[in-house]
């Protein structure tokens, strides 16, 4: 659940604990309704593991769907009643979840402390670009202009880098902006 900015982690433990209990809804549904021998269950569990490999970078909630369903189907297997299996799940589900937002709530990681460096970051590239550019032009040797390559490389990924800061720091609470050293309109003035 725990990602490196605040936003992130809000959603994806908002989508583990939804998802969580929507995959425990779906799957003991499916086998109370159904009521699938052994064979059943090994088709409902390649298709609930199918879906999550289908959905692990795309929909975290999804993802955790099909998770939860494959875990119900498999413990199926070894004749687990479907709601011990289900009332166990979501219990560890909430706890871990609740355990990680306490804990990230107790040591966070805003990134409006981190947003600063980022920016420092894509002005030196910007000036070693530039730099580079500079030199290019005075001397147009090979050497230099393979020093332009990189220089360009290394402005891309800095400014790529502090757009992703700013919009981590555009997406936290406003109390994290309190104790950052740069607001966020001065960030957003510096990166444009």
């Amino acid at each position: 659940i725990l990602r490196q900015d605040f936003s992130s982690t809000a959603v994806r433990g908002l989508s583990r604990i939804a998802g969580t209990i929507a995959g425990a809804a779906v799957a003991t549904l499916l086998t109370a309704l159904l009521r699938p021998g052994t064979v059943g269950i090994a088709l409902l569990f390649s298709l609930a593991s199918f879906f999550a490999f289908l959905t692990v970078r795309a929909n975290y909630a999804l993802f955790t769907i099909s998770v939860t369903s494959y875990v119900v189907f498999l413990l199926a297997f070894v004749r687990l009643p479907a709601l011990t299996a289900v009332s166990d799940r979501l219990i560890d589900t909430l706890i871990g979840g609740a355990l990680a937002i306490i804990a990230y709530l107790a040591w966070p990681t805003w990134e409006s402390r981190r947003v600063g460096p980022e920016l420092a970051r894509l002005l030196e590239a910007q000036s070693e670009y530039s730099e580079a550019v500079l030199g290019a032009f005075s001397d147009p040797s090979s050497d230099r202009r393979r020093h332009l390559t990189d220089a360009r490389s290394a402005a891309r990924l800095a400014r790529s880098n502090a757009e992703a800061s700013l919009a981590r720091f555009s997406a936290e609470p406003a109390f994290s902006a309190r104790s950052s050293p740069i607001s966020l309109e001065q960030a957003a003035g510096v990166l444009a």
